[in-house]
């Protein structure tokens, strides 16, 4: 299981996100480029297997966001603190 602290600044109601990933919700990124220029390739394929997960007729819409991976030691509890 992965925790991801996510900042959502993406409307007019700015939050912050505190989210569980199990590992079989991951999917290995393809990139192309180094850097600045980096970009992802497999986007039809992360939309397959998002509707693979999620079901058909999903829509994805942008955010503005940043997020910041969550390392506790494995005896450390996580707080979610709600907003």
């Amino acid at each position: 299981m992965t925790k991801l602290l996510v900042l959502d600044a993406s409307h007019a109601d700015p939050r912050w996100l505190l989210v569980d990933i199990d590992h079989a919700e991951m999917l290995p990124a393809v990139l192309a480029g180094r850097g600045a220029s980096t970009r992802f390739t497999d986007w039809h394929g992360v939309l397959a297997w998002v509707a693979d997960q999620a079901g058909d007729g999903v829509r994805l819409s942008p955010l503005a966001a940043s997020a910041w991976r969550v390392e506790t030691p494995h005896a450390a509890k996580v707080r979610n603190v709600a907003c």
